[in-house]
This record gives C-alpha cells, sequence and structure tokens, in this order.
C-alpha cells in the first residue's frame, strides 16, 4: 500500500530532521491504494514520469519534490 511506502521513507528518512521549509511525506494520493511498482528520480522530468507511467507505477518517489509550493 502507499501508506506503506511513506511509512518506509519515514523510518529511513524521519521527518523530523527535514528543514522547516523541506516538503517531505506523502504530497499526493491515497495511502490506503495498492502498490504494485515504484519508481524513484532525483528529478521528476516528463521524461521521467512517461516512464512511470509506461511502466504503470502507482507512485513515484522523487527528490525535490515535484510540488514544492502549494496547491489551491
Amino acid at each position: 500500500m502507499i501508506g506503506e511506502l511513506a511509512l518506509a521513507l519515514e523510518a529511513v528518512a524521519p521527518s523530523r530532521l527535514a528543514a522547516d521549509w523541506d516538503k517531505v511525506g506523502l504530497l499526493l494520493g491515497d495511502p490506503s491504494r495498492p502498490l504494485r511498482r515504484a519508481l524513484l528520480c532525483i528529478d521528476l522530468t516528463e521524461e521521467t514520469l512517461a516512464e512511470a507511467l509506461r511502466l504503470k507505477c502507482e507512485a513515484v518517489v522523487a527528490y525535490p519534490p515535484p510540488i514544492f509550493d502549494p496547491l489551491s
């Protein structure tokens, strides 16, 4: 599940260690959704997003986060 991925990432890189301005944790999505495949990348470019879609990934772990400023 997506939530289990978020918990695993929290165990490896605790959010309490993040800077106040840094965006950490699940930024978009439903933690109860199933997860079979994830893509890890440094920058989420159009090319890496296309790869994630082609590979049918349910999650993308990216740094820096693709959503840095709040969406309205």
